[in-house]
Order: structure tokens, then C-alpha cells, then sequence
């Protein structure tokens, strides 16, 4: 049995209180809605998630879906009101759903997204089928625009939005990981075609450590540093091998003085296979997030759409 090392979001509610069917069909294949019926808001069967709509939406434009997935041991209603996404849906004309993972035998909501994190106490589960099952299934009663299918994940669900680019690169335009990793082995990802990647790391988090390391008492447990995270991507994407940094930095965490965050973008990327490394200095796992963290998660995702 593993036994993983620490919870990786479970400081969460501290936080906050401080500041599928496997449906076959993909995005966007949708058609046209009837506007005179109720639109479904309730997606994913025996594991349901409510999909946030802006008010009046009348399904005559075609909407971009973020995906935002929790940590281990959050759920994905933490995760919506931490990361400020929801904001998105009126202020942007967004879709937005935070599924819940299952909930391992220690009680944490968790997804398997790689042999590091997070079924410790393995299931088997495959929860990019079901993620992918809910984007199609919102596609089919939703105009859902297929450039602009987005995932945000924070920890657990970085490893996850991770996963889904790996897996299903023909349906995520771009995914953000906060605290996240990619899988240890390269050969582990494959995926089809390029997606626009962002990681955004705390070089003081002592949870997902910048450097790598494992979460149980298992070798299979190990996860990649973050450069090497990002640089899979730059060779998955056909990128140079360089990165550069940008003059502009940004401010994302309370708890750090000033403009804390320096930008690297990967150099040579080809059109929809952006890779850029947001780096906190001196943040830590759960940064305590500036209330434009929503409007910079946006203003990158809509830069970032497929070609």
C-alpha cells in the first residue's frame, strides 16, 4: 500500500477563509440548440458536475469550456471559488465546470492522472476518459468552440491537466498548471498534435517541489522538476530549446512583496504549441492568489486558443 507523503491541497479552506458518460462525440459537433427548450447544466452521470452558463445565454455563439481541477483532498467547488474562474462566466461569456475526482479510502477527492499522483491506494480509474466525457457531453447540448477548450488545474489537478494534454491533444487547445507535473518518463506522453502549456511554480513550494521529488514511499511515486516538466513540452511542441525571459513580470501572490513572477517563454514554438513558465519566487504551494489572478488566467487562455 502507498501512503502518500502530505495532502497536496488540503490547506485550502484556510486559504479561501484568509482572502461522464463516455460519449464518443467531439467538441464542438454539437448544432444547433433549441432555445425554447431548459438547457442541461448537470453533466458526468453517477459522478455529476454543474456546468456555470452566463445569465441570458441563448446558444447562438459559440462559447470557450474551462475545465478547473482541484488537489488532493480539495473538491472541485474549493477549487472554483480559489482560483476565481467563475468570475469568467458573465464577465467573459465562459463555460466553466469543476468536476469532482473519487474519493480515495483516507477520505481525499484525488484523480489518477499519473503513476505520482494521486491514486495512492490504486483504483484504475480512468478519469480522462471521464473528463473528456464531460467536454463531449457539454458539446452536445452546448456550442462549445473546439479552439478554445481550456484546462486550469491546481496540484493533483496540474498532474491531471497534464494527463488530458497527453492523452486528448486533438480536444485541449491549452491547459495551466499550478503546482503541477508532468509524468517522469517521457515516453509516457504522446500526444497527437501541439497544446499551448503554462505552468505557473512557486521555487519555495514544499509540497511540489520545484526541483521534483515523490509523494509516497514508493519510487514510482517521483514526478519531474518543473524545468524538465516544461521542457517535454517544448520537444513534444517542436519548440527550440531555449527560453527566454521576458522584461515584463507580474504579480500573483499576496504574500510576496512586489512583482514576484518572472515570465520564460519557450522559444520556436509553432502556432498552437505555446510553452511558458511562470515562476513565483519565494511562493509557496498554495499562493494566496492577487484578485486579477482570473483576468491573467483569461487574457493567456484567449491568446492560446488551437490554430
Amino acid at each position: 500500500m502507498r501512503k502518500p507523503v502530505a495532502l497536496l491541497a488540503s490547506a485550502l479552506l484556510l486559504q479561501l477563509a484568509a482572502s461522464c458518460g463516455g460519449d464518443s462525440k467531439a467538441a464542438g459537433d454539437a448544432g444547433p440548440i433549441d432555445a425554447s427548450a431548459p438547457l442541461q447544466t448537470v453533466f458526468g452521470g453517477e459522478r455529476p458536475v454543474e456546468l456555470r452558463v452566463p445569465d441570458g445565454y441563448d446558444g447562438s455563439e459559440a462559447l470557450p469550456l474551462i475545465v478547473v481541477l482541484h488537489g488532493y483532498g480539495a473538491t472541485g467547488l474549493l477549487q472554483y471559488a480559489y482560483s476565481r474562474l467563475g468570475e469568467l462566466v458573465n464577465d467573459q461569456n465562459v463555460l466553466v465546470m469543476a468536476p469532482d475526482g473519487l474519493t480515495d479510502p483516507m477520505g481525499n477527492q484525488y484523480w489518477n492522472a499519473t503513476a505520482a499522483c494521486c491514486d495512492f491506494e490504486p483504483s484504475g480509474v480512468d478519469d480522462a476518459s471521464y473528463i473528456l466525457g464531460l467536454i463531449n457531453e457539454v458539446s452536445r447540448v452546448y456550442e462549445v468552440d473546439p479552439k478554445r477548450v481550456h484546462l486550469w488545474g491546481h496540484s493533483n489537478g496540474g498532474f491531471m491537466a497534464y494527463r488530458m494534454a497527453c492523452d486528448h491533444a486533438d480536444v485541449i487547445a491549452s491547459i495551466v498548471s499550478l503546482a503541477g507535473a508532468m509524468h517522469l518518463d517521457p515516453a509516457d506522453c504522446s500526444p497527437s498534435e501541439p497544446v499551448n502549456i503554462l505552468q505557473i511554480q512557486g521555487d519555495a513550494d514544499a509540497t511540489i517541489l520545484y526541483e521534483g521529488g515523490m509523494l509516497c514511499l514508493s519510487a514510482e511515486c517521483r514526478y519531474p522538476s518543473t524545468e524538465a516538466s516544461v521542457d517535454q513540452w517544448a520537444i513534444a511542441n517542436g519548440c527550440a530549446s531555449d527560453r527566454t525571459t521576458s522584461p515584463t513580470r507580474v504579480d500573483l501572490d499576496n504574500t510576496v512583496d512586489g512583482d514576484e513572477t518572472r515570465i520564460e517563454q519557450q522559444d520556436g514554438c509553432p502556432a498552437g504549441g505555446n510553452v511558458e513558465l511562470w515562476v513565483v519566487e519565494g511562493g509557496g504551494h498554495i499562493p494566496v492568489l492577487r484578485s486579477n489572478f482570473d483576468d491573467l488566467n483569461w487574457e493567456w487562455f484567449q491568446a492560446n486558443p488551437k490554430p
